[in-house]
């Protein structure tokens, strides 16, 4: 057994001992918190999962965690804005990703960027997403499966923008 693995175990352990002497409400949160890191490992992505939060990144210096999104949610707005006519946008120039918020319980992305157009100043623009591909972590308990969150989040698909 690797040191990584021993210390989620002994953790886990843990955590499940502490959830189980506060009853069946805290021990659905120990077995989400559980589940999350067993499947996406002790992550920042994890912890959006397991306590059903976001998990935000700047493209421009950082890489999405691939266990949570296995196709960054940027790309397709890059990719949409560069389409002709997407939203009366014609004469895009450039795109400049600068934050994107995944919400792993939703399946839900918003991303902001700047978007340079010919002859016309630089715009602001959010864009939310939906994942039209994607897996559930499920936690079982006795009597009921919680759905954690989802992973693996990918083909994307832009439901709104807003100036």
């Amino acid at each position: 057994m690797s040191v990584r693995r021993l210390a989620l175990s002994t953790g886990l352990a843990v955590l499940v001992t502490i959830a189980s002497s506060f009853g069946s409400t805290v021990w659905v949160g120990a077995e989400s918190i559980s589940e999350a890191l067993l499947e996406l490992g002790p992550t920042r992505a994890a912890i959006a999962c397991a306590f059903q939060g976001s998990y935000r990144y700047d493209p421009r210096t950082t890489q999405p965690d691939l266990r949570l999104i296995s196709q960054p949610p940027d790309a397709e707005v890059v990719a949409f804005l560069n389409r002709p006519n997407t939203f009366g946008m014609s004469g895009v120039t450039g795109v400049t990703v600068t934050d994107v918020d995944v919400r792993p319980a939703q399946g839900l992305a918003m991303v902001w960027a700047t978007v340079q157009m010919r002859g016309a100043p630089d715009r602001q623009e959010q864009f939310v997403l939906q994942a039209n591909r994607s897996q559930w972590v499920m936690a079982d308990i006795p009597a009921q499966t919680i759905y954690v969150c989802q992973r693996n989040l990918g083909d994307w698909r832009v439901v709104s923008e807003r100036p």
